[in-house]
């Protein structure tokens, strides 16, 4: 016998927090690739030249959130001097 959706679900409900995980996941994901796109309209694709070796990752990082006391993505086209 064939089982509608509302019956699968109502035998077996979702984990919520597996879903609050998965969602949590893809939010992420969704961001990363916004942003993505914001460096690519604005040419930053190659942060490397103008950011240096020293702690990169964290340094852009803040840049591109609202860490510390920059703005968000917003503050991407300061360059070096935002950092």
């Amino acid at each position: 016998m064939t089982s509608t959706w509302s019956q699968t679900r109502a035998k077996q409900p979702p984990r919520e927090d597996r879903v609050a995980e998965h969602r949590a996941r893809m939010d992420a994901e969704v961001r990363a690739f916004r942003l993505r796109e914001i460096r690519e309209e604005q040419g930053l694709t190659q942060l490397a030249p103008w950011v240096g070796h020293s702690n990169t990752i964290a340094k852009v990082r803040r840049m591109l959130t609202d860490e510390g006391t920059h703005t968000g993505a917003g503050s991407v086209p300061a360059g070096p001097a935002a950092l």
